[in-house]
């Protein structure tokens, strides 16, 4: 969604700002639909009542920050394609293994 916000300029300038603008926006919708999908199953599944309101908030700051930390992560690897030579430079892919395993071990509990 944000790359379709990204229109150029009369001088072929990109528009950062409406970039931003649509990824925050997309993601607070994104946000917004799982949570309040999450919460009519969240009541159906379960028997006692529920305060539903903080339930619905908590669901929806939680999947906005984790699509705020995870949209970098997923717009720098658009872009990779395996090729046999010519593909990804070694920095580049140290880079994105050095992320990958900085959040998979944010995953795993301190031992």
């Amino acid at each position: 969604m944000a790359r379709q916000f990204r229109a150029t300029g009369p001088e072929a300038q990109t528009h950062a700002g409406k970039a931003y603008a649509g990824l925050l926006l997309g993601a607070l919708l994104t946000s917004a639909l799982g949570a309040s999908m999450a919460i009519m199953l969240w009541s159906w599944a379960l028997p006692q009542p529920l305060a539903l309101a903080s339930e619905w908030r908590v669901w929806l700051c939680t999947s906005f920050v984790g699509i705020l930390l995870i949209a970098p992560l997923v717009t720098a690897f658009a872009g990779f394609r395996v090729q046999r030579s010519g593909g990804m430079g070694t920095a580049q892919f140290v880079a994105g293994a050095t992320t990958l395993l900085m959040f998979w071990r944010s995953t795993k509990p301190f031992t």
